[in-house]
Parts: C-alpha cells; structure tokens; sequence
C-alpha cells in the first residue's frame, strides 16, 4: 500500500486517512505461522506542524502455543 502525501506535506493540520487490509500467512517466527487471518489496518497521517504523524489501529488473531503447558491458543 502507498499513501500520497504529497497533499498534506506543504499544508499544515491537512490528514490523509487509510483503511487496508494484510495477507500475511506465509510470515514466520521460529517454526509457527501464528498469523493466518487477514491483518486489517486503520488509520490517518496528520501533518503537524510539518511533523507527519501516523496513528493506526491494527487487528488480527494471532495463533500459537503455550511454552509452559503446549496448549493452542488464539488472542
């Protein structure tokens, strides 16, 4: 995904807001692949004082096992 800013870089408080979704189910940590639904993304760049600011909210359901009792879980 790519964001213009070039609106926002030479007006200061001007936002642009973007909403995208992830595939990320061949990304790997150890041996596991604990992201295996779709990784939704929300959010605004904010040109503060000619600072870009990015805020964002991301949400998934990671899935792995426990290294103490090796039971599956899902947060």
């Amino acid at each position: 995904m790519l964001l213009s800013l070039s609106k926002i870089i030479e007006t200061p408080d001007s936002s642009v807001s973007f909403e995208t979704e992830l595939h990320l189910a061949d990304l790997c940590f150890g041996n596991c692949c604990p992201v295996t639904e779709t990784v939704t993304a929300v959010g605004s760049v904010k040109n503060t004082a000619g600072v870009l600011i990015l805020k964002a909210l991301l949400q998934t359901t990671l899935h792995g096992v426990c290294d103490r009792c090796c039971e599956p879980f899902s947060r």
